[in-house]
C-alpha cells in the first residue's frame, strides 16, 4: 500500500501545452478586383466631355430661337407655312420703302452740311418771277419734292422760250439715285434775242399744286435742240431757295411782263454763316418798263 502523503495539495495531472495551428496566409486582392474602387472615384476627362456636350445642346437650342425670332419666313417654309405672293410683295414694298426713306434721311443731312438758303427780293414787282438755273440739256434739277407741281423754262440761244409743267400727280420712277422724273422740252423755232425774251405767265394751276409727299427726287430735262438753258421756277417776287449748293455759282433769272429779264449770280463769298446753317440774300431791282410812243 502506498504511503500516505505529507502534502495535503490535491494531486492534480500536468498539462502539456499546445501548439496552436498555423493559419494560413491571407491572400492579397488581385488588382482586376479593385475596379470597382476607380468607378466610384471622379474622372476628370468624362467632367469635360459631358461640359461639352451641353454648351453644344445651348447653342443649338439659342441658334433656332435667333431663326424664329429673326427669320420667321425661313421657319414657315421648314414647316410647310410659305409666304403667299401677296405677302413677299408687301414685304419688298416695305424695304423699298425704308430704303427711299433712309436715303432721303442721308440726302438731308449732307444737303444741310453743304448747302445753304438763299432769300431773294424783286423790288416793286410782286409778280415777277422768280427762276433758278438748273444747267444745259440735258439737265437735272436735284432734291425736289414729289408730290407738288413744278414748272421748268427752257430758252435756247436766240429763240423762243417754252415752259413745261411736272403734275403734281406724276410718276416718279424708282432709280439707284432715287426717284426720277424725265420730261422732253422742245423750244420755238422764231428768232428772239436775250433782251427781248417773253417768257409768258406761268402756267401752274393754284389749285392743283399738291401736296409734299416727303420724298425728295430729280427730275431729268431732255431739250431740243440740245444744249438749251434749263431755269426751274421757284417764287414770285419775294421768295426763299433753300438747300442751295455754297460752293458754286448760282444764276437767278427775273422776269416780269412788260420789261427786260435780269440774270443775277450769288458767289461762295456771298454766304455768311446764321442760326440755321449758312444764308444769304439777293435784292433785285428790275428796270424800267420801256415807254410806249
Amino acid at each position: 500500500r502506498a504511503a500516505e502523503r505529507s502534502d495535503p495539495t490535491p494531486m492534480v495531472e500536468s498539462v502539456r501545452p499546445v501548439r496552436p495551428e498555423a493559419r494560413p496566409a491571407t491572400k492579397p486582392m488581385p488588382v482586376a478586383e479593385l475596379d470597382g474602387f476607380d468607378d466610384d472615384a471622379p474622372s476628370g476627362k468624362r467632367s469635360g466631355l459631358g461640359m461639352g456636350v451641353v454648351v453644344l445642346v445651348l447653342l443649338i437650342v439659342g441658334g433656332l430661337g435667333a431663326v424664329v425670332v429673326l427669320r420667321p419666313d425661313v421657319v414657315d417654309r421648314v414647316m410647310g407655312r410659305a409666304p403667299s405672293e401677296d405677302d413677299l410683295r408687301a414685304e419688298e414694298e416695305a424695304r423699298q420703302a425704308q430704303e427711299r426713306a433712309e436715303q432721303m434721311d442721308r440726302a438731308r443731312a449732307e444737303l444741310h452740311a453743304r448747302h445753304g438758303r438763299l432769300s431773294i427780293r424783286v423790288e416793286g414787282h410782286d409778280r415777277a418771277q422768280i427762276l433758278l438755273f438748273v444747267g444745259r440739256g440735258p439737265a437735272v434739277a436735284q432734291n425736289l419734292p414729289t408730290g407738288v407741281a413744278h414748272e421748268l423754262v427752257a430758252v435756247a440761244d436766240n429763240r423762243t422760250p417754252t415752259r413745261a409743267v411736272v403734275p403734281a400727280d406724276g410718276t416718279w420712277a424708282p432709280s439707284d439715285d432715287g426717284l426720277l422724273y424725265e420730261l422732253a422740252m422742245q423750244t420755238g423755232d422764231e428768232e428772239m434775242a436775250f433782251e427781248q425774251l417773253v417768257l409768258g405767265p406761268s402756267r401752274l394751276d393754284r389749285d392743283a399744286m399738291g401736296t409734299p409727299s416727303g420724298e425728295l427726287g430729280r427730275v431729268r430735262v431732255i431739250t431740243t435742240p440740245p444744249g438749251a438753258r434749263v431755269f426751274l421756277l421757284v417764287g414770285f417776287g419775294t421768295t426763299e431757295i433753300r438747300d442751295l449748293p455754297t460752293d458754286t455759282p448760282q444764276e437767278i433769272l427775273v422776269y416780269d411782263e412788260g420789261v427786260p429779264p435780269v440774270r443775277s449770280f450769288v458767289g461762295p463769298s456771298d454766304w455768311r454763316e446764321g442760326d440755321d446753317g449758312k444764308e444769304a440774300e439777293l435784292i433785285v431791282t428790275l428796270p424800267e418798263p420801256a415807254r410806249r410812243r
